[in-house]
């Protein structure tokens, strides 16, 4: 076995994989997706999972999760959002999506605790012996290899049953109505350099059965003022 360690940021996955990669960790489904919300006492992880690298773990197999597009980002900081105790209901659809952009675009002044890392300081940090880009944490080809690579054994069923039922909640989770509008409204915005314009349009008037639709019609560069304001 690989002497490893995990270096993901807060909403990446770092937690389900340390219980993923120990052979020790014997679940078939998950408890809890909020996997650090719900401490699973059984298993203290914190000998191999960091959310930066520090001078003690200079040596060890080091394997990085980042997100390798914006899209994955949202992902990322819609996680750290809910994990943060933060509140996500529709009402709360533009302070959401705003604060996700505010964190994308932190300046490293801004930088102040492992929980504002930006978008750009991410796919800098890239230092590692093994690369995860966040969509293949969700890829159970991509865990099995790296299960077996670390462990140098065949992936037992129930490790791939825990991994899979990981998998599926996050599915659910961005299928989401309120995800889905986040997520559209913070890539176009960022995409476009958006983020200090104000829309002509209403986010009050989004609603479950209309979303599609009306994102269709409003994420278009007519409706962004030339007016900026501060974030």
């Amino acid at each position: 076995m690989i002497d490893y360690l995990i270096v993901a940021p807060h909403g990446g996955s770092g937690h389900f994989l340390s219980h993923f990669l120990a052979p020790d960790f014997k679940r078939s489904n998950i408890v809890d997706v909020w996997i650090d919300k719900n401490w699973e006492t059984e298993f203290n992880d914190k000998e191999i999972h960091r959310h930066k690298i520090t001078e003690e773990d200079i040596g060890k197999y080091v394997i990085r999760v980042i997100p390798k597009s914006f899209s994955e980002y949202t992902k990322i900081a819609y996680n750290r959002y809910i994990k943060c105790g933060l509140n996500v209901d529709p009402n709360n659809i533009d302070k959401i999506s705003m604060t996700i952009l505010q964190w994308a675009t932190c300046t490293e002044d801004d930088i102040i605790d492992d929980f504002t890392q930006s978008y750009e300081y991410m796919c800098k940090d890239t230092k590692c012996d093994y690369l995860l880009g966040y969509s293949d944490v969700h890829n159970i080809n991509e865990l099995v290899k790296l299960y077996e690579k670390i462990n140098s054994v065949n992936i037992p069923d129930f490790k791939i049953q825990y991994a899979l039922s990981y998998i599926t909640a996050h599915k659910d989770i961005y299928n989401d109505f309120i995800f889905q509008t986040v997520y559209r409204i913070a890539n176009f915005e960022y995409t476009n350099n958006l983020i200090n314009h104000i829309r002509t349009w209403d986010i009050r008037n989004i609603t479950t059965s209309n979303y599609e639709d009306f994102l269709d019609n409003a994420l278009k560069l007519k409706n962004y003022s030339d007016t900026e304001f501060l974030l």
